[in-house]
C-alpha cells in the first residue's frame, strides 16, 4: 500500500506534523523498525501492519478504511500460503507492536507447553481402549471412554484431550488401508481365472525423422504364467489394450478377470463396455500397492534381462518377430513359480474361458470402438483420417458406427452394422473412361 509523500513536505522541505493512529499514541511518519534479530512471522506481520502505522495525518481515509481495504488482499505468509487476514488481527497486530515493538508480533509460546489437563487415569484408558481397537478414530474412542464413564463429556474438553492423545501416538492405526498391508501371494488353480496386463517402457526406433519409444504390452494368465498376448506397440493408449486383448481372446476364449492397474488406458471406458459385452470383470490394483501385479512385473524383469538387454531391430515389426520367438522359449522353460514350464502347466489345468463364437465377424463388434458421425450431402462421412461412402444414407442423417484403428479399410455402419469402404478419389474420378458409348460418340463443332 502506497503513501503519498505530505505535501507540506514536498514544497517547504519541512518535516509534517507527527501522525496519529490513536490520539494518545502519537507515531512519526519516518518511524521505521529497529535492527532486531526477530522472527519471520514477526517480519511478516509487520511488513503488513507497517503501512497502516507509518500514514500521515492528512490521509484522507480512516484506519478502519484502510484496514478493510487490507483485509481484502491475499497474503502470503512465510510457509507460502495465500490466506486473507481479517481487519480485527491486524488491528491487534498493531497493538501488539506499539506496546511490544516488534518482538511482540512474534508467535508467543504457550505457558503450559508440556503440562496437560487430562488426567492419567484418562490417559491409561484410552491406551488401553486404543490397545483393543486400533482402527478407530480418536472421536469414536472418546464415545467409548464416555459410555464407560471414565470422562465425562465436558472436562477436559475435546481439545485437549487430542492434543494429549497426540503427544502420546495414542492415534488410529490405519491398518486397515490395503497399501499400509503387507502384500499377500495368491494363485488362481485354473487357466483363464485371471489375466493380468501391463505396459512396459521398451526400446526406440526411428520413425521417419525422429526416435520413437515402443511399449511392450503383456498379458499373463495368473495361473499358468502362459502369455497369451505380447506386442510392441507406439502407444500405451486404449487402441493398443484393445487389439491385444481381442488378438487374446479370439485365440484362448474369454477369461474370468482381466487384472490391471489404475492407468487411463484400462480405466477407459471402452474397456468397460467390451467387458459388459462379453461378460468379464475388471479388478484394479490398490492405488500405490504394486505388489498386488507381482506375476507380470517378475515378467517384465525377464523380458529385461534376458530379451531386451544386448537385443537390437531397426522397427517395431522386427521387434515383434524377435518377440514371438523368445516368448516360445520362454513357454519351454522352467518357472520356479510353478515348478513347470507354462506351456505343460496350461496344458495340464483345467480351463474355465468361455470360448469367442464370432466366427461369422472378422472384424469381431465386441471389440470395436463406436462413434457418431453425420451424413454430408455427398453421402460420405469423415473418420480416421479418411472419407468413407455411406451406401443408401440420406443427408444430414446422423448414423452410428462401429470401426477399429487395427481394420483401417472397413466399418460397420448403422444397427444393421452395413459394410463401409473408403472413397477411392482416382476411381470416382475416372468412372467414365471406359464408357464405350461416350468413347464412339462423335462431336461436331
Amino acid at each position: 500500500m502506497s503513501i503519498a509523500p505530505h505535501p507540506a513536505a514536498t514544497a517547504s522541505g519541512t518535516q509534517p506534523p507527527r501522525p496519529r493512529l490513536q490520539p494518545r499514541q502519537p507515531m512519526s511518519c519516518s518511524t521505521t523498525p529497529s535492527t532486531v534479530q526477530t522472527s519471520p512471522i514477526a517480519l511478516w506481520r509487520y511488513g503488513i501492519i507497517s503501512p497502516l502505522l507509518h500514514s500521515c495525518p492528512q490521509e484522507p481515509t480512516s484506519l478502519l478504511a484502510r484496514l478493510r481495504e487490507a483485509a481484502a488482499v491475499v497474503w502470503t505468509d512465510p510457509q507460502g500460503q495465500r490466506r486473507l487476514i481479517p481487519a480485527e488481527t491486524m488491528r491487534s497486530w498493531i497493538y501488539q507492536y506499539r506496546k511490544g515493538g516488534i518482538g511482540a508480533l512474534a508467535d508467543q509460546p504457550r505457558t503450559d507447553k508440556g503440562t496437560t489437563e487430562v488426567g492419567q487415569n484418562l490417559l491409561d484408558g484410552l491406551a488401553s481402549l486404543r490397545d483393543k481397537h486400533p482402527t478407530l478414530t480418536t472421536q469414536r474412542l472418546l464415545s467409548l471412554a464416555h459410555e464407560q464413564g471414565s470422562w465425562n463429556g465436558v472436562r477436559p474438553s475435546r481439545s485437549a484431550i487430542y492434543r494429549a492423545v497426540a503427544a502420546r501416538g495414542l492415534q488410529r492405526r490405519k491398518t486397515d488401508n490395503p497399501s499400509s498391508q503387507a502384500a499377500k501371494a495368491f494363485a488362481y488353480s485354473e487357466f483363464g481365472q485371471m489375466w493380468t496386463a501391463d505396459f512396459l517402457h521398451g526400446p526406440k526406433v526411428r520413425i521417419g525423422n525422429k526416435l520413437q519409444k515402443l511399449y511392450l504390452l503383456a498379458i499373463i494368465d495368473d495361473a499358468s504364467r502362459y502369455i497369451v498376448h505380447a506386442s510392441f506397440y507406439i502407444t500405451e493408449g486404449v487402441q493398443a489394450l484393445i487389439h491385444a486383448l481381442s488378438i487374446a481372446i479370439k485365440r484362448f476364449g474369454i477369461p474370468q478377470r482381466f487384472y490391471t492397474d489404475n492407468g487411463s488406458a484400462f480405466r477407459s471406458l471402452h474397456l468397460q463396455m467390451i467387458s459388459a459385452r462379453l461378460g468379464f470383470v475388471l479388478p484394479h490394483t490398490p492405488a500405490y500397492t504394486p505388489q498386488g501385479r507381482g506375476k507380470i512385473e517378475r515378467f517384465f524383469r525377464t523380458t529385461r534381462d534376458q530379451f531386451l538387454d544386448g537385443n537390437e531391430a531397426p522397427t517395431r515389426q522386427a521387434w515383434n518377430q524377435k518377440l514371438v520367438h523368445w516368448i516360445d522359449q520362454y513357454h519351454h522353460r522352467r518357472h520356479e513359480g510353478i515348478d513347470a514350464t507354462p506351456l505343460d502347466k496350461r496344458l495340464a489345468m483345467v480351463n474355465s474361458t468361455k470360448p469367442f463364437l464370432d466366427l461369422a465377424d472378422p472384424l469381431g463388434k465386441a471389440f470395436l470402438m463406436e462413434a457418431t458421425r453425420k451424413v454430408r450431402r455427398d453421402g460420405t462421412i469423415n473418420l480416421d483420417s479418411k472419407v468413407w461412402d455411406i451406401p443408401d444414407a440420406m443427408p444430414g442423417e446422423v448414423i452410428s458406427i462401429l470401426h477399429a484403428p487395427w481394420e483401417p479399410d472397413t466399418i460397420l455402419v448403422g444397427p444393421e452394422h452395413r459394410i463401409a469402404k473408403p472413397i477411392d478419389r482416382l476411381a470416382q474420378a475416372n468412372r467414365f473412361a471406359h464408357n464405350p458409348v461416350r468413347g464412339n460418340k462423335e462431336i461436331s463443332p
